[in-house]
């Protein structure tokens, strides 16, 4: 029986096996900042949010939910809620925290957003 030489030794098969998955985060990359150039002109959120945000979850992601940029979604939206609801009050001298606090209630329920 015959003993097969391969041209490459173990150290370099494993890399080059996994050279088609680098490439193809690369290539997400490339198409996220293609993406983030045309769509986000004023705003210009991270390269990795983008990733996140339009990737799938899945076994070969680091990220296996959507919780963090849920969180930042949820914080984004109550920040602007309560500046809205501020603004709204900003001239009732007899507004306290709890006819702010309603008003942002009435801002960032799903009753009130149809």
């Amino acid at each position: 029986m015959a003993a097969v030489v391969h041209y490459l030794n173990k150290e370099s098969w494993v890399r080059a096996c996994q050279l088609p998955q680098v490439l193809n985060f690369v290539e997400k990359i490339l198409h996220l900042k293609d993406l983030k150039a045309e769509h986000f002109k004023g705003a210009k959120p991270h390269e990795e949010f983008l990733l996140w945000a339009t990737t799938a979850p899945g076994l070969h992601m680091s990220r296996k939910n959507y919780e963090v940029l849920e969180t930042y979604g949820d914080t984004a939206l109550k920040f602007a809620a309560t500046m809205l609801a501020f603004w709204y009050k900003r001239n009732d001298r007899r507004a306290g925290e709890g006819d702010i606090e309603n008003a942002k209630v009435c801002f960032i329920t799903n009753f009130h957003l149809f």
